[in-house]
C-alpha cells in the first residue's frame, strides 16, 4: 500500500509492505516444520524537478530496520535471519 502526494515540482511517496507469516515446509518431526515470520517494511522517496530535464530524487528503504526472519519448530529456533538493514538512495536524473 503506498500513499504518495505531487505539488509543483515536489513529488513523496511512502509505502509499506506487508507479508503474512506462511509455512514454508513439513518435516518428517515437529522441529522440522518451518516458516517465515510476519514481515512489515516501510519505505519513502522523494522527487524535486529542478528544471524540467533535471530531477534530484532520493529514496529510503526499510526505515524500520526490520529483518527478514525464518524459523523452524513454531517460533523455538531460528532458521534463517536475512537483514539488509535500511538503505538509501540520492541522484539526480537528467533527461536529454
Amino acid at each position: 500500500m503506498a500513499l504518495g502526494y505531487d505539488r509543483g515540482p515536489f513529488s513523496g511517496r511512502v509505502s509499506v509492505l506487508y507479508q503474512e507469516g506462511n509455512l514454508t515446509g513439513y518435516g518428517n518431526s515437529f522441529r522440522t516444520v518451518g516458516y517465515f515470520d510476519t514481515y512489515v517494511r516501510w519505505d519513502a522517496q522523494a522527487n524535486y524537478r529542478l528544471v524540467p530535464a533535471v530531477t534530484l530524487f532520493g529514496q529510503l528503504n526499510n526505515l524500520t530496520n526490520r529483518p527478514d526472519l525464518a524459523l523452524t519448530s513454531a517460533g523455538f529456533y531460528p532458521g534463517q535471519n536475512e537483514f539488509y538493514g535500511r538503505s538509501f538512495n540520492l541522484g539526480l536524473r537528467i533527461r536529454p
